[in-house]
């Protein structure tokens, strides 16, 4: 990483700066994602965000963040303030060389995706994540590049049963361009996950693959490898890790994505392996001049190798976004989940409905 920075200089004058504010309207009927304590309110979100955007000869970014306020009807002692921020930044640093930066941070109660969700420990507690991701690109020659990256995931609960810990990783990949439609892949990937209190167990992963653009806008990827695992406990294993996937715009108005992913993973918050398969798919239309819908799904099977504890989880998700204007939005969405779990503390079902509308100043 130690290249010189100076054709990465900015001036204050070109950021493009916006304000934007939401209201949310949502009907929940089990906010404590757990099934022998089911609660179902009402509640609404006002949210607040700034985001800041540069994009010059060498250099780009865009930086936003946002605050968010639950307020609930009856059940107002579950009242919070949960926040969001990101940077994503890409700089040239020479002809041959980039540097793409991305740092998410997230501050939350309940998980704000299906992945983040599938595995997750039920209940209703407070989060705190930070993921940092950094890549260097050097362009051998028109064919091939070569890549390194390092990765620092944070992840801290208030909740005394889960364990805060940090994971730092690193890793190399060489791609190679057949042609202009065909890419070839070569990675190698080293994580080591270390847990307040003690324990550090690691990842070694081996993969190949490659990524084949159907039209200019389509392309399919597929990759597979062996994932080397040592334990907290001082045992070994050796897990297959299989990703296929479909992403890109299918026409002019739908964008479109199907992904398949096989891994073992360790767990954030729990001395523990996870190892799991998911399919997911998701997609957007633009059914006319002002209106777009879009729907997801999501399937996975995981099971906790150390205490025998199995996840099934599925997710449904479909909407509908109206543009009243340039900058104000309005929405309509229903959510589905169900956690079936062999721990009946990680078990529930719950149906979100909301409305809401946003807007850009």
């Amino acid at each position: 990483m130690a290249l010189p920075i100076e054709g990465c200089a900015f001036g204050l004058g070109n950021i493009d700066l916006d304000l934007r504010a939401g209201l949310d309207n949502r009907y929940d009927d089990n906010i404590t994602y757990v099934t022998t304590d089911e609660k179902a309110d009402f509640y609404t979100t006002l949210s607040l965000g700034l985001g800041a955007k540069y994009e010059g000869k060498r250099l780009s970014f865009d930086i936003s963040g946002d605050l968010n306020q639950d307020i609930f009807y009856k059940y107002n002692n579950f009242n919070n303030m949960n926040e969001d921020a990101t940077l994503n930044l890409q700089c040239e640093l020479s002809r041959y060389d980039t540097l793409n930066l991305r740092n998410t941070f997230t501050h939350d109660y309940e998980p704000r995706s299906f992945e983040s969700a599938f595995g997750r420990i039920g209940g209703r507690y407070s989060y705190y994540w930070n993921d940092l991701d950094i890549a260097l690109t050097h362009e051998i020659t028109k064919q091939l590049l070569l890549s390194g990256r390092y990765a620092n995931y944070a992840s801290f609960y208030d909740r005394s049963e889960l364990s805060d810990s940090i994971m730092n990783s690193v890793g190399a990949q060489i791609q190679y361009a057949l042609s202009s439609a065909t890419n070839f892949f070569l990675s190698y990937d080293y994580s080591v996950r270390t847990f307040s209190g003690g324990g550090s167990p690691y990842l070694n992963m081996i993969s190949t693959g490659f990524r084949q653009y159907l039209t200019k806008k389509l392309y399919t990827e597929a990759y597979g490898g062996v994932q080397f695992i040592k334990s907290y406990g001082g045992g070994s294993t050796t897990k297959p890790y299989y990703k296929v996937s479909l992403i890109g715009d299918l026409d002019e108005n739908t964008v479109a994505s199907l992904s398949y992913i096989n891994e073992t993973s360790i767990v954030s918050y729990s001395r523990n392996n996870f190892a799991r398969w998911r399919v997911s798919t998701d997609i957007s239309r633009k059914l006319a001049q002002r209106l777009w819908g879009s729907a997801s799904a999501f399937y996975g099977e995981g099971e906790y190798e150390a205490v025998d504890i199995t996840n099934n989880f599925a997710g449904i998700s479909a909407g509908f976004t109206y543009d009243v204007s340039k900058d104000i939005k309005v929405s309509v969405n229903y959510t589905y989940s169900n956690n079936d779990s062999n721990d009946i503390s990680d078990d529930y079902t719950k149906n979100v409905y909301k409305i809401g509308i946003r807007g850009t100043f």
